[in-house]
């Protein structure tokens, strides 16, 4: 399985790291020879492989390069960089295509646009769903959260992850299921997750593929 090798005069004993992008990175001392190292490696050649399907599995960081791949409904649109007097964002065909007045502001236009789409869409959906089992919400908020998918608070307002604007729209709709069952089900009985088969009979297919995606 593929890693980096790093020495340094710091470290006291071999050990693998994983890097802040998923990678696994074999740190050495400098006198230790490299044969050692890879022995090490290669006994823990399990632990790398599951780092490296957890670093796969996980969402890529928002691009800011011409050329490189948005995800977005489940699709990979193809990101077009244009300066610009103005800070605008646009999909035409399979392009998505982002005019900045400063290089500072790519990612942000870009994080600001799935917000909003994550807005409308999830509103949208969640007005759908609540409509069809007889379930009212108070409001909607899109938030940045670093290891939830989504939540349901007792005064009925919905949180979701604007990340989930990525997905595909069946994902879109477990996860807004899934927190719209909650304002009749404040729990993970067998009540709730019957309440959510009836609307998603693939439930255990879509939480199974969020799991580790953040």
């Amino acid at each position: 399985m593929p890693y980096s090798i790093r020495r340094s005069s710091r470290t006291k004993k071999i050990k693998l790291v994983v890097r802040t992008d998923g990678k696994v990175e074999l740190v050495m001392p400098k006198l230790v020879p490299l044969f050692i190292g890879k022995a090490f490696a290669k006994l823990h050649e399990d632990w790398i492989k599951k780092q490296h399907k957890k670093a796969k599995n996980k969402l890529p960081e928002i691009p800011s390069e011409d050329g490189a791949f948005l995800p977005f409904l489940g699709q990979n649109y193809r990101l077009e960089i244009q300066k610009d007097t103005k800070n605008k964002i646009k999909v035409v065909n399979e392009k998505i295509i982002v005019q900045y007045k400063k290089k500072a502001d790519i990612k942000k236009n870009i994080e600001h646009f799935y917000r909003e789409k994550a807005r409308e869409i999830c509103t949208e959906r969640a007005l759908y769903f609540a409509k069809k089992i007889g379930l009212k919400f108070k409001a909607i908020r899109i938030k940045n959260q670093k290891t939830r998918w989504g939540s349901c608070s007792s005064q009925g307002n919905l949180n979701f992850n604007w990340k989930i604007i990525k997905e595909e729209m069946k994902i879109i709709d477990y996860l807004v299921i899934h927190e719209i069952c909650h304002l009749q089900e404040m729990n993970h009985s067998k009540r709730f997750w019957k309440l959510v088969e009836n609307l998603d009979p693939d439930y255990k297919i879509h939480a199974k593929y969020l799991k580790g995606r953040l």
